[in-house]
């Protein structure tokens, strides 16, 4: 995680981690965010890096993507929340010559709120029903709700709440755009939050039968 970058075992896996320029080719983007791209290095991890596109008469800059990182380091420490483990920082050079900055991060296997594009035959990166399917398992769900009791019992609000999925389908939370908890917790904010747990608990029940 981004809090523990000084960790050895972190620092050893960044140094072992090759980007080349052909990730930032269109045929491994994975997808986009309110201000970044995730390209597919391999298997296992991701590169995070800024769009271009002006946002507020600014352009996003690495800023965006290291307090998205707090954030999600805020909800692990703080609220014992499942996140997605972002390992760190590294740069590229581009093919024009320029530097590319952005963070490595772990590879899920799917966005929640991506299964009806799945379910569609839309997804980009050819995933199946089959796959979403024999991903999810009991614990996928014990660790759904276990996260919904943290939201309830800490009144928090996670701004753009968004599960990602592990081929051995463990739920983390990712993108988040803010994160309060508490007394600064506002009512339209606990209302949505409370409804994207509870939307991807339902999709996970329907998909073991459970609904």
């Amino acid at each position: 995680m981004i809090g523990h970058i000084n960790n050895n075992t972190v620092d050893e896996m960044l140094k072992s981690v090759v980007i080349s320029p052909s990730v930032l080719n269109k045929e491994n983007l994975l997808g986009k965010g309110a201000f970044k791209e995730a390209y597919i290095i391999d298997n296992d991890t991701v590169f995070l890096t800024p769009i271009k596109q002006v946002h507020h008469n600014k352009p996003h800059s690495m800023d965006d993507l290291r307090q998205e990182a707090f954030l999600l380091d805020y909800l692990e420490k703080q609220h014992n929340i499942p996140v997605l483990k972002i390992y760190g920082e590294k740069s590229l050079k581009h093919a024009d010559g320029s530097d590319v900055k952005g963070l490595v991060a772990e590879r899920k296997l799917f966005n929640g709120k991506d299964v009806q594009s799945i379910r569609k035959g839309n997804n980009p990166q050819g995933l199946t029903m089959d796959d979403v399917r024999n991903s999810i398992t009991p614990d996928t769900l014990k660790e759904l709700e276990r996260i919904q009791d943290i939201i309830n019992k800490d009144d928090l609000v996670i701004q753009d709440l968004q599960i990602m999925y592990g081929r051995d389908g463990r739920p983390v939370i990712a993108d988040p755009l803010d994160a309060y908890a508490g007394k600064y917790a506002t009512e339209k904010g606990l209302k949505s939050t409370k409804t994207a747990i509870r939307q991807n608990i339902d999709m996970v029940k329907n998909l073991l039968g459970k609904s």
